[in-house]
């Protein structure tokens, strides 16, 4: 059978049957690369280059080497313009008329068959790079504080690097959807999209912070690889996946994950990573799909402080008109803490709160909290962060306890997160 006919049998199928037979045709794959790869472009068309009326010789050869030259010479621009056009012609009437009509369908980028990358890649996982066009933010699977409570064993655990979080798509994007310059001698490693962490060697994190971001190429930046998100299956499935593809080299490197069975020797893994020299560690439900979100647990070192308000911003987003963060004094700077704000508020908290609130009120013009009474106070802060920030002069000097990662190079904290009020302190 001809690969025409491989692909019409595609064609025919339905559902996961066009998965099942794509793999039945194994050494045919790279005509789908070849077809649906985003970065192989021709810059050239059967339609607009007069060639659709070319059906190729009875006598004539198959799918040859010679034709995945022309293409890949195309793709470089090897072959443009007048030249492209009678090379591909005289090619294709060298070819049978099965194979020329493959050649043209993939000179137009569809082998008219029912099926995408999403599927493609079903079939052979990692085959077509998935393509990020700049328009929206990429997915980010991201890390949770670990609560042992949550953890059900066993599980995978992996050092956690201290580094600039980045995809690589057809660049290196950062979490923000940013792209990650002066990493070339990384991208030129990969023709899948990896999900990893950025690190410079032997630089803090401040320094290397800025030289991962700044324009200028970075030589000598290591991209820490961790997972695989465009691939189908559960994270030990991409694990392994990555442990059979993934090429390391000295930029270039693929982070260890770790079956555990038991607390006793997650706790025992997490110390041998403090003791290696390693931020902490990650944990990850071993059978969860790569999803946007906080979807893994993160376990590193935590420290806190008990910080003045000073001030607060605004949200952006689903936020917008309501609490974005607050602005705390640590120290004599200025740190704003947008994250760790609970919509929900226990028993206990809510006791306290009615209580400091009732208090600070006796100092206040008026009793109400914006139309609202002390004993309505509970339902409102179903909506935490609106309730902040249409009653600020509550909050404003108010003590909130932070943590954070650690103590950047200016003295600032990295990474606050506010944690609780302090109702029984005062500045």
């Amino acid at each position: 059978m001809s690969i025409l006919s491989h692909i019409e049998e595609i064609n025919q199928a339905i559902g996961n049957e066009k998965i099942d037979i794509m793999k039945k045709y194994y050494s045919d794959r790279m005509i789908l690369k070849y077809a649906y790869d985003p970065f192989k472009k021709y810059h050239i068309t059967s339609e607009k280059s007069g060639l659709d009326y070319l059906q190729g010789s009875p006598d004539g050869s198959n799918f040859t080497t010679k034709t995945k030259t022309i293409l890949d010479d195309l793709s470089s621009r090897s072959l443009s313009g007048q030249a492209a056009i009678e090379a591909v012609c005289d090619h294709m009437v060298s070819l049978n008329p099965d194979s020329a009509e493959l050649f043209k369908r993939i000179l137009n980028k569809d082998l008219r068959c029912g099926i995408n990358i999403k599927t493609i890649n079903k079939a052979f996982p990692g085959l077509i790079p998935l393509v990020w066009d700049g328009s929206k933010k990429p997915a980010f699977a991201l890390c949770k504080t670990f609560d042992p409570k949550k953890i059900k064993y066993p599980v995978l655990a992996a050092v956690k690097k201290d580094g600039v979080r980045a995809q690589y798509i057809d660049k290196m994007i950062s979490r923000q959807g940013k792209p990650l310059v002066g990493h070339n001698h990384i991208e030129d490693q990969f023709n899948f999209h990896v999900d990893g962490e950025l690190c410079v060697p032997g630089e803090i994190f401040d320094v290397a912070s800025g030289l991962i971001r700044n324009d200028d190429p970075t030589p000598n930046s290591v991209l820490w690889v961790f997972d695989a998100p465009s691939l189908p299956g559960v994270k030990r499935e991409r694990i392994n996946w990555l442990r059979r593809n993934l090429k390391e080299s000295n930029s270039v490197k693929l982070i260890h994950h770790y079956w555990i069975e038991t607390e006793s020797d997650l706790t025992k893994f997490y110390q041998w990573a403090l003791v290696e020299g390693e931020e902490g560690i990650v944990i990850y439900d071993p059978d969860s799909e790569y999803e946007d979100g906080r979807i893994w647990w993160r376990l590193v070192p935590i420290k806190s402080a008990d910080c003045h308000v000073i001030g607060f911003y605004e949200g952006k987003g689903k936020h917008a008109g309501s609490l974005g963060g607050i602005i705390v004094d640590y120290k004599g700077h200025e740190v704003r803490v947008g994250t760790g704000f609970s919509e929900k508020v226990s028993k206990s908290q809510l006791k306290q709160l009615v209580s400091s609130i009732d208090k600070k009120l006796l100092t206040l013009e008026s009793k109400k909290i914006e139309g609202y009474s002390i004993e309505d106070i509970s339902p409102v802060w179903q909506k935490i962060r609106q309730f902040i920030w249409d009653n600020k002069p509550l909050f404003l000097e108010a003590i909130a306890k932070c943590e954070f990662k650690e103590k950047t190079k200016a003295g600032s904290m990295r990474q606050p997160r506010f944690k609780t009020w302090r109702w029984d302190k005062s500045v």
